[in-house]
Formats: structure tokens, sequence, C-alpha cells
């Protein structure tokens, strides 16, 4: 239980678990943007996410992957946060 605590409710272990996405949709290497912006400089963590953020532009906000996920996460949600985070840091470099 701590873990999750420390993680939060939303930390993606790479499982891969939701993948493939239909879509083609890149799920964990978006899901993991923030974790990556915070222990890289925020501007290389954009570089390295770049394909991956574009691939979430055919994002249908299927279930497919929430009923793969075996940890429960909201991945259409947690990804268009992270999409967010994303933009904002790319609007600054």
């Amino acid at each position: 239980m701590a873990r999750e605590f420390d993680m939060g409710k939303n930390f993606c272990h790479r499982c891969r678990y939701c993948l493939p996405c239909e879509q083609e949709v890149q799920i964990s290497d978006i899901m993991t943007f923030g974790s990556m912006a915070r222990r890289l400089a925020p501007n290389v963590a954009v570089i390295l996410t770049k394909d991956a953020m574009e691939s979430m532009d055919n994002c249908t906000d299927g279930e497919e992957c929430l009923l793969k996920c075996p940890y429960h996460l909201a991945i259409p949600e947690v990804i268009r946060e992270q999409r967010k985070n994303y933009d904002a840091v790319l609007a600054q470099s």
C-alpha cells in the first residue's frame, strides 16, 4: 500500500499490457512523460517523447486499454493530462 501512495494512483508500471493499441497510440511512453520530465531536463523529455505524444492524436478514448490494464489506470484521462504537461513544457522551450 505504501508504494501506491508514494507513486500515486496513476503510476504506470510500464508492463505494456495496454498494448498494442488499435489506434497505434504509444500509451506507456506517453504515461511516463511526467516522470521523465522530473528526472531529465524537460526539453530532453520532450525530444524523447515527441513521436509518442504525436501518436496520441489517434486516440479515440476507447476502452480496450482500460480493460487490459492490470492496475486499473484511467489511461485516456492520464494520457490527456500528460499531453497537457508535454505541451506546456514544449511552449516554454
